[in-house]
């Protein structure tokens, strides 16, 4: 019989954190002034690279990895779940707040809010049907 090892407290809290959380983060450190900082140029196809094209591709990338996290179904993915929609109504509140003035009013920020609402939506449904899929194996449906 094989036990299953118990993981500590902050790695069980790191990986309920979505994320798209992180890509808000440095959204935030960075703010819209140091979006416009240049990183590096694509050598085959010369495309130059801002901090903000950086942050949004590395944001649609975390969104397909968060989809495919949700494919689980557990508590860590429901706990991960809710985050994901509380930290998709922080963003939203930070974009609509008029007291914040410029700082989350960018396009920048405006798709960082949009990946997360995507992020929330899509792991809801990606988790229902797998839902739906567990519980009918296990009363014998199939589905």
């Amino acid at each position: 019989m094989t036990e299953k090892k118990e993981s500590s407290g902050w790695l069980v809290a790191f990986q309920v954190i979505p994320s798209l959380f992180w890509v808000f983060l440095i959204y935030c450190i960075l703010g819209p002034r140091g979006m416009a900082t240049y990183l590096f140029t694509l050598p085959i196809v010369g495309i130059p690279i801002t901090a903000a094209g950086a942050l949004i591709l590395s944001g649609v990338i975390l969104l397909g990895w968060e989809v495919v996290k949700s494919t689980n179904f557990g508590d860590k993915q429901r706990a991960e779940l809710v985050f994901s929609l509380c930290a998709f109504g922080g963003a939203l509140l930070f974009l609509l707040a008029p007291n914040f003035g410029t700082y989350f009013k960018t396009e920048v920020f405006l798709i960082i809010v949009a990946l997360q609402f995507l992020d929330g939506i899509i792991g809801a449904m990606v988790m229902v049907a797998v839902a739906r899929r567990d519980i009918g194996f296990m009363a014998g449906g199939g589905g």
